[in-house]
């Protein structure tokens, strides 16, 4: 299984995940989101009405895969640029250090996930372990996700995770 996969077979898990979720609702931070954690930003119309998003509108399977296939390729996209910004070479990182900064990039984005400093400073380090351990520690984003979620990544991070019975490979060209 390639990173990309298993990116969104961990994020459509609704305990150790995003899950799929098929209205608007507000997420632990007050954002109106929908599907698989996709943040709906004021103004943004709901194409089955015309008006914009409102708490508990549906979301059509058609919107939320558009949603879903966006959010990954950003995140996968923008992996290597952003972690460069901390020091890091992507390419260099374990493929399960990577799949937690994919992740990781999706659920917080690049502003709430830049203020993870010392945990991306012990990544830089080759510190995977203490990155690990760090990420669990003091993190306001450790209780807004599942506790599942959190100890996964961490053990992505680690190298400790065990993943589904199939390999990983590279993440493969978005289309």
């Amino acid at each position: 299984m390639d990173l990309r996969s298993m990116l969104i077979a961990n994020l459509e898990n609704p305990d150790g995940g995003e899950g799929i979720v098929d209205h608007a609702y507000f997420d632990t931070t007050g954002n109106l989101t929908g599907w698989m954690g996709h943040k709906i930003l004021y103004g943004d119309i709901n194409p089955a009405t015309g008006k914009q998003w409102q708490e508990n509108d549906p979301i059509s399977a058609e919107t939320g895969e558009v949603w879903a296939e966006t959010d990954v390729s950003n995140a996968i996209n923008d992996a290597p640029l952003f972690v460069s910004k901390f020091g890091i070479t992507f390419d260099n990182l374990p493929d399960y250090c990577k799949l937690a900064i994919y992740e990781l990039l999706f659920n917080l984005g690049e502003g709430r996930f830049s203020a993870f400093v010392n945990t991306l400073a012990l990544i830089r380090e080759g510190n995977y372990s203490g990155a690990a351990a760090h990420i669990l520690q003091n993190s306001l984003w450790v209780s807004q996700v599942h506790q599942e979620r959190a100890d996964r990544i961490a053990a992505e991070i680690a190298g400790t995770w065990t993943p589904p019975s199939q390999p990983v490979t590279e993440v493969a060209e978005n289309p």
